[in-house]
């Protein structure tokens, strides 16, 4: 058997998903960002003991979030032949938007538990700030 047919392989499955590194990366990071905070809480609210299985449990959701994003990147490159509606690789970003919706909405509640804000109405409340700013410099110029 030839000894380097798993690198071959392995290298050809890294090009072949290479146009979905940055939706990979961008779901890891906000899973992660979700996993720390979710340790934070346990360790300031002290509601709980600490354990490692919650940081172990938000490894095994980067992996299977890896996992279906690369599944349906297969889906869009074999089946739909890379394009659906004349939008490139569509399923995978679908995908990724419903994880990292699903990730942003657990950070939320987790800012909520500690006593801040929601992040829609940071939000909000800089848009507000921003919207008054340029009204005062456009009165301002003229």
């Amino acid at each position: 058997m030839n000894e380097k047919l798993p690198f071959y392989a392995s290298l050809i499955g890294l090009v072949l998903i290479s146009k979905v590194i940055g939706l990979i990366f961008l779901v890891c990071l906000i899973t992660f960002i979700d996993v720390a905070m979710g340790l934070y809480l346990v360790r300031k609210l002290k509601e709980e003991l600490f354990s490692w299985n919650r940081f172990f449990e938000g490894f095994l959701k980067m992996i299977l979030y890896t996992f279906f994003i690369i599944l349906s990147y297969l889906i869009s490159y074999f089946i739909f032949d890379g394009k659906l509606f004349g939008i490139e690789y569509l399923t995978p970003k679908i995908i990724a938007i419903l994880f990292v919706i699903l990730e942003a909405s657990s950070i939320d509640r987790k800012r909520v538990k500690l006593g801040k804000k929601p992040i829609l109405e940071t939000v909000r409340g800089i848009t507000k700030v921003v919207k008054e700013f340029l009204k005062e410099k456009k009165e301002f110029n003229l």
